[in-house]
């Protein structure tokens, strides 16, 4: 029993400090640092030079507090009128009072801290989870679609096979059909010379055994009596 009740603080101890760390992270993800570059104390501006990879999430018109290290008790506030990719232009609320607090000067390394940062970065937590969501169903999709290219590629190659065998089957089916009309043509060419011959045979047979239908035979002069009267 005792065992049990130790393995239960234990474990509550451990969901509690889980709670602390993640308060703790959730509160430090609104945080930055960055050293002032610039003071226009009449136009009440302060140019801050900010280098962090969720500057992105940072957008004109959100809110800042910020404090000298040393002093973290006493911040300043404003609110980011311009921003580029190393700096944000703050609008201080009240310079004079802001000055004195933080000890504001060139250089000077400051904290920040952003309420409007944290909810754009929770925002953009939700936003990635969805897009990794997004990524894994198409990354998920692309790779069904890239075996079934495959699968398609399998199909082609089996088909062109196929295809070749009953291409060279047909080849041979239509060589043998021509080779057998040449042998078809080549039996009557040669049986066509032979009746041909027999034909020119008959034919000088006939001409040789030739029988007229009448003996007698009248030549031209028998025909001109001026050719056999004695002169």
């Amino acid at each position: 029993m005792r065992n049990v009740l130790l393995i239960y603080i234990f474990l509550s101890f451990l969901s509690l400090g889980t709670r602390v760390e993640a308060a703790f992270y959730s509160t430090l993800q609104g945080e930055f640092s960055g050293w002032v570059s610039k003071l226009n104390t009449a136009a009440e501006l302060v140019r801050f030079k900010v280098v962090f990879d969720n500057l992105k999430y940072l957008n004109k018109g959100d809110a800042v507090a910020f404090w000298n290290d040393g002093s973290p008790g006493q911040k300043c506030k404003g609110y980011i009128i311009g921003k580029s990719v190393k700096y944000i232009l703050v609008k201080v609320n009240d310079m004079n009072q802001c000055e004195r607090m933080a000890n504001l000067a060139a250089g000077s390394y400051t904290l920040f801290f952003s309420q409007d940062l944290l909810n754009n970065l929770k925002m953009g937590k939700e936003l990635v989870k969805v897009l990794l969501k997004k990524h894994l169903a198409l990354e998920g999709k692309m790779s069904r679609q890239t075996r079934h290219l495959e699968s398609y590629l399998d199909k082609m190659s089996a088909v062109n096979i196929r295809y070749q065998v009953l291409r060279e089957k047909l080849e041979k089916e239509w060589r043998d059909e021509i080779a057998f009309l040449e042998e078809d043509r080549l039996s009557l060419v040669t049986e066509h010379e032979q009746v041909k011959t027999r034909l020119n045979d008959v034919n000088f047979k006939l001409e040789k055994y030739h029988v007229s239908d009448d003996n007698f035979m009248l030549d031209r002069w028998s025909l001109n009596p001026a050719e056999y009267v004695p002169r």
